[in-house]
């Protein structure tokens, strides 16, 4: 009987337990831009997709992919404190990466010009 009753209490919480943010089904991987007072790296799309709206004429920072290599083009969104407020910028940017499962890949970037210069930093889940 404690056997059963600890089985059930298991089972309860494994539906309950959160999963994890960085783990999507179907093997997909997250793609995870910077989202900062200071920079967000707006990720705008995939391999030549479609524009990634998460609201009417608004992008996210994150995405799912598919292992293997993708093309990923955003949009960083750059803020600097002067006096009497900030100034922003957003400029475009591009960078390849090669998603592998178990990982997750977090994208910053760097204002270069009229450019944003991509970097993505692999991270193991």
């Amino acid at each position: 009987m404690k056997k059963q009753i600890v089985a059930y209490a298991a089972f309860i919480l494994g539906i309950f337990a959160p999963a994890s943010s960085a783990i999507a089904e179907g093997g997909k991987i997250l793609i995870k831009g910077t989202d900062t007072p200071s920079l967000r790296v707006l990720i705008r799309k995939v391999d030549d997709g479609p524009l990634l709206w998460v609201s009417k004429y608004q992008l996210g920072t994150e995405t799912w992919v598919t292992p293997g290599p993708h093309k990923i083009n955003a949009m960083c969104e750059f803020h600097r404190p002067v006096t009497g407020g900030d100034v922003g910028e957003i400029v475009p940017g591009n960078i390849e990466i090669d998603a592998k499962p178990g990982n997750t890949y977090h994208l910053t970037g760097s204002q270069e010009a009229l450019k944003c210069l991509l970097k993505v930093e692999e991270r193991a889940n």
